[in-house]
């Protein structure tokens, strides 16, 4: 989940990988179903370029906001992200951007399909008064290229199934087909 944490301990955690020697990184994003926009944008500027825009929102007037790289830590660091039918919203924005941009590898399962910005209204916070809430759909937003997602979702490079049989188990890495195979991307990428 992409909280108002989420991109200063992603930078703090590649900084330390990388002064311990990484040479390629395996992101998993399965069963991340987003969060916040401005964390996402953040934590997306590792990889892609300063100034490159990662995303564009458009509400139903076609006013169209852009966001913009920021720069980071890990350009050009090879990337492999596991996805899957639970990755949503803003891990399929980073999906995105690293897609459009040819930065990774994505490993898995096609993603969700959610392709739009929603705010929440707390009522005791907008002077309705009786602790419910309501979520507003304001935007959709568009990959780097131009894609919006909602409703289809984004495939991934190298599609393996997660067997049926293996959800009734508890989680072992070892026997899971997905992290193996972008283990196996990872180690091939690193020079």
């Amino acid at each position: 989940m992409f909280d108002e944490h989420t991109a200063a301990n992603f930078e703090k955690a590649l900084k330390d990988l990388s002064s311990k020697g990484m040479k390629s990184l395996v992101l998993d994003l399965r069963e991340n179903p987003g969060g916040l926009l401005d964390q996402t944008v953040k934590m997306t500027s590792n990889f892609v370029a300063k100034g490159k825009n990662i995303v564009y929102t458009e509400d139903k007037q076609k006013k169209r906001n852009n966001y913009d790289s920021v720069g980071g830590v890990a350009e050009g660091l090879p990337l492999t992200i596991l996805i899957d039918g639970g990755s949503a919203s803003a891990s399929e924005i980073f999906v995105g951007a690293i897609k459009d941009y040819g930065l990774g590898t994505l490993v898995g399962e096609k993603t969700f399909g959610k392709g739009v910005v929603q705010t929440t209204f707390y009522r005791d916070q907008d002077g309705f008064g009786d602790g419910t809430a309501l979520k507003v759909t304001i935007s959709k937003y568009f990959t780097p290229n131009g894609q919006n997602i909602h409703g289809i979702g984004i495939m991934p490079d190298v599609e393996v199934v997660y067997p049926a049989e293996l959800k009734e188990k508890p989680y072992n890495r070892s026997t899971d087909p997905q992290i193996q195979k972008a283990l196996e991307i990872a180690r091939g990428k690193i020079k």
